[in-house]
């Protein structure tokens, strides 16, 4: 096909498959493209009649993607990828525009994002955000369900489907409430066996507190077993009791808190933007990572807490 018979039509097909393809299901797909239903299903069957292809098989009534399908979706996901690129590219910063979608963990959307999201708003004032939290299984099973762009979090124990992409790394640090838990890095076991602890459950986050007292061999005294981070930290700042915390906590409440580091337990957790392999990613989204991991590489994680 020469390029003077490219028209607008072909290129709404293409659009109306990418979307098709990408939520395997039309209704979803029309949802999307603000479109009725019956124009996405017309799309893809005037695809396939200028390919005399069939672009999609249905198993089990869910709509899955040929041989063919799964060709034109990749050539799909470059073309538009290309044309993000180019407009991005050529417009001035006012008139860059979306929405990045990322899932992360409470307390870094606090102390390690905060500063990020003022700076990239203030240069690029029309994107959004969509940013939602949990704990590290929760924010990567988000990332599994497409239910966002990327993740910032820790490294997953299965980093079969992922890429990581590296940004700071944080140690671990027993913090507590200042004159009600004084904390000295001269801690003996016995001091740990009578802190009152608070804790996040065994399938929250990764190491958990299980394993280091194990690794100690000491039976803690736990006053308030919680899901999540948030809750931790504060119920440790309300002076309630001590917990093992990454050092973000500590550094942004020096005033109030003591804390030891416990880089003997725990090692240091490195983290990072997470993608699925193969998935797509919009412009927008591309240029906030970028913008991410040029930030840490230049400024470092401390600069960026103090």
């Amino acid at each position: 096909m020469l390029l003077e018979e490219f028209n607008g039509d072909i290129v709404q097909w293409l659009r109306g498959f990418y979307f098709a393809a990408r939520y395997k299901n039309y209704s979803l797909a029309a949802k999307h493209m603000q479109v009725n239903r019956a124009a996405v299903r017309y799309h893809v069957h005037r695809l396939e009649q200028k390919l005399g292809v069939v672009l999609f098989d249905r198993v089990n009534d869910v709509m899955c993607l040929t041989p063919e399908g799964e060709r034109l979706f990749r050539w799909a996901e470059n073309i538009f990828d290309i044309v993000n690129t180019m407009l991005n590219d050529v417009a001035q910063p006012l008139q860059i525009q979306g929405t990045v979608s990322f899932s992360s963990q409470q307390y870094l959307c606090v102390f390690a994002l905060k500063n990020i999201l003022n700076d990239f708003l203030s240069l690029y004032p029309k994107v959004t955000f969509e940013i939602n939290t949990g704990t590290l299984g929760i924010v990567v099973e988000k990332l599994a369900a497409h239910e966002c762009e990327f993740a910032v979090t820790a490294v997953p124990e299965d980093t079969s489907l992922y890429s990581f992409y590296p940004l700071f790394k944080e140690k671990h640090y027993l913090i507590g409430k200042k004159d009600v838990f004084p904390l000295h890095k001269d801690l003996q076991k016995e001091d740990f066996e009578n802190l009152p602890f608070i804790v996040l459950n065994s399938s929250s986050a990764r190491p958990t507190s299980d394993e280091v007292f194990r690794s100690m061999q000491i039976s803690p005294r736990r006053v308030i077993v919680v899901d999540s981070d948030f809750l931790v930290y504060e119920y440790v700042k309300s002076g309630m009791g001590v917990s093992f915390m990454r050092e973000g906590h500590l550094l942004n409440n020096k005033d109030m808190l003591d804390g030891v580091c416990v880089d003997t337990f725990f090692p240091d957790v490195e983290i990072g933007i997470l993608t699925l392999k193969n998935a797509y990613l919009s412009a927008v989204s591309r240029l906030f990572i970028n913008y991410c991991i040029d930030f840490f590489q230049l400024s470092g994680v401390h600069d960026e807490y103090n």
